[in-house]
């Protein structure tokens, strides 16, 4: 799915292929899909404040809902209305499960490295949205490890075998994960503007 630009407008679909499509018809439904799926991932990535590649899998999910529900959808509300509904409960899940994600990397540090971190750097409120985005940016090799270790609870010898890497290369990007997240919760307190964050972001990234 291709995300359009914000404010993408639906293209209407023809009554026909609504009661086709709640009928079961899969072509029928793709061609709702291709008329609406810019405006929804328009909304979710406006809304849900991620990046372009998780708006397209949370837009993907209010299709694979609105495919299984279709069939209740009685035409009280235009059909935009009741796929942003469907989208509004996605991101409502996505960012219930953002936070849950941040709780456990706030408790692995408060277990391994408060010492280090000492009592002045214990994580606070806008810390935590920070640490949210600096998850974000973190290249797809540093976070899976550290999503799989921390929200997972899989151990190194585990990530290990499902990656296919050695356990000193797992516990090396783990590290490295940790030590760019806090250095841009760190740094990004300091960066007021968007291009100052931008830059950070690629810091990050690297």
């Amino acid at each position: 799915m291709t995300g359009g630009p914000p404010g993408s407008s639906a293209t209407p679909v023809s009554s026909e292929d609504l009661a086709a499509a709640a009928g079961g018809n899969e072509q029928a439904f793709m061609r709702l899909v291709r008329a609406h799926e810019q405006s929804i991932y328009a909304y979710v990535l406006r809304m849900a404040d991620c990046d372009a590649d998780t708006a397209d899998d949370i837009a993907q999910e209010v299709f694979v809902t609105a495919w299984r529900k279709l069939g209740s959808f009685r035409g009280e509300a235009a059909l935009r209305t009741w796929l942003i509904g469907i989208a509004k409960l996605k991101i409502r899940s996505y960012r219930r499960s953002l936070k849950r994600a941040v709780s456990a990397y706030r408790r692995l540090w408060h277990e391994q490295e408060s010492a280090s971190m000492g009592p002045s750097t214990v994580f606070e409120d806008d810390e935590q949205r920070l640490l949210a985005q600096g998850l974000r940016q973190l290249s797809p090799k540093l976070r899976e490890p550290l999503h799989l270790h921390v929200f997972e609870a899989m151990d190194y010898e585990t990530i290990a075998g499902l990656l296919r890497v050695p356990v000193g290369t797992v516990k090396s990007r783990i590290h490295a994960a940790r030590e760019r997240l806090r250095r841009y919760v760190a740094i990004a307190e300091t960066s007021n503007t968007r291009d100052e964050r931008a830059a950070l972001g690629e810091t990050v990234r690297s």
